[in-house]
């Protein structure tokens, strides 16, 4: 398991902040913890992967402590998915700085889909099945499995499954959000993403912890369908 989070740094009147990408935490273009996604203020912790959810949260704890502790004076970082004031003209938005090429598709991005658009945080799960799992259903279950890839696909289908099961409550929690329809469109802001590196990524900007608790029931919805199946 491996956390993404992501959150707007503002300062004390909850507009976002002009302060550049703190440098007491490196080059956001080679820090591989903190970086920024697609404005400037929007910051972005990477966990390591972890073979554990309570791991995970460590990592995240120590990442976002030293995010809080190099921020400039009088700025915050804002907890909500759905962004603070946006200034009338969304072009003096400051995109991120990640190198000429990314740079570029941002630019055109925005474009496209407008600056709105990128502003929502989300806080991204990608889970990922250990190979030796794979190998122990296989051995296990060679009538019903011919090869790692049928295995590999029946695994990750339980695990969309019970994301799937539960968009409901990820739903719920994003249009409980008081400043839901400043930004999104109910349909893109639940959309979920299937990764084809056998990762499953929510990108759905409600709170950690019930994306967290879905996660891991799902995960235990995957145990108890080996042990049935057994």
């Amino acid at each position: 398991m491996g956390l993404e989070i992501e959150m707007q740094r503002v300062d004390e009147d909850g507009n976002l902040s002009l302060e550049p990408y703190p440098s007491a935490i490196g080059d956001e273009k080679t820090n591989p913890w903190i970086t920024n996604d697609f404005l400037e203020t929007m910051a972005e912790m990477v966990t390591p992967s972890a073979q554990h959810a309570l791991d995970a949260m460590h990592y995240l704890y120590v990442i976002n402590n030293t995010l809080r502790s190099a921020l400039a004076p009088g700025e915050l970082l804002w907890p909500l998915s759905m962004p603070p004031r946006l200034p009338k003209d969304k072009t003096k938005l400051r995109l991120a700085k990640m190198g000429p090429k990314k740079e570029a598709y941002l630019k055109e991005w925005a474009k496209r889909h407008g600056y709105s658009q990128g502003t929502p945080c989300g806080a991204h799960i990608n889970l990922s099945i250990d190979q030796h799992i794979i190998e122990l259903v296989l051995n296990a279950f060679p009538e019903r499995f011919n090869s790692e890839r049928e295995v590999r696909n029946y695994l990750y289908t339980i695990l969309a499954q019970g994301f799937v099961r539960y968009r409901w409550l990820l739903t719920f929690m994003v249009q409980a959000q008081l400043l839901k329809e400043i930004i999104l469109n109910r349909e893109k802001s639940c959309l979920i993403r299937f990764g084809v590196c056998g990762k499953v990524n929510t990108a759905l900007g409600p709170n950690l912890p019930v994306i967290l608790l879905i996660s891991i029931v799902t995960l235990h919805g995957l145990k108890k369908e080996l042990k049935q199946g057994s």
